[in-house]
């Protein structure tokens, strides 16, 4: 007999992830285990018996083959069920009605949004150089006499206000778990 499968859009962003991790261990509640997630926010269940289960994600985007980084986690009774564009998304059952974690500490927690805040400082580094040396190359004024010039810098522009938006919400997300510890 077949699993039967089902598709649920999930749109969360990345200092969002306690969100997800509540909404996941929600649907295993209703009997929907996470099957796979891709990079358009589609999670894939295996509609099973419903569970008390926790689901943690982990930002680890250079540790795709590090087998110490899974055995950590596998040792400590954690289930690997994917790895999407450096996301870790980790599940183990809820015993006694204690709900289980990966980050313990503070700090820890911490690092990981700090992992997650260098991916957005790096990640449009080649945007940014290849606008300044078009500004450089050209003045502005000629630079937005055209109107696919136009276009070209309300998307840069779009873009770069997009990233000082989530630069400054992951950063909130530190300040917030310095101050509160949650």
């Amino acid at each position: 007999m077949n699993a039967v499968t089902i598709k649920k859009f999930k749109f969360h962003l990345a200092w969002q992830d306690n969100q997800c991790e509540q909404w996941l261990q929600e649907m295993a509640r209703q009997g929907l285990h996470l099957k796979s997630v891709n990079i358009f926010c589609l999670y894939t269940f295996i509609q099973s018996k419903p569970a008390e289960v926790s689901y943690c994600l982990d930002f680890v985007p250079h540790l795709r083959r590090d087998p110490a980084y899974f055995d950590l986690f596998r040792d400590a009774g954690w289930e690997h069920v994917i790895e999407i564009t450096g996301w870790h998304y980790w599940r183990t059952p809820i015993v006694a009605g204690r709900v289980p974690k990966i980050f313990t500490d503070i700090e820890s927690k911490i690092k990981k949004y700090k992992r997650i805040l260098l991916i957005l400082v790096l990640g449009p580094s080649p945007l940014i150089l290849l606008f300044i040396r078009s500004l450089v190359l050209h003045s502005p004024i000629e630079q937005l006499a055209t109107s696919d010039k136009w276009i070209l810098g309300g998307m840069f522009g779009g873009l770069g206000a997009f990233y000082m938006y989530a630069m400054t919400s992951v950063g909130a997300r530190i300040r917030e778990l310095r101050r509160n510890g949650q």
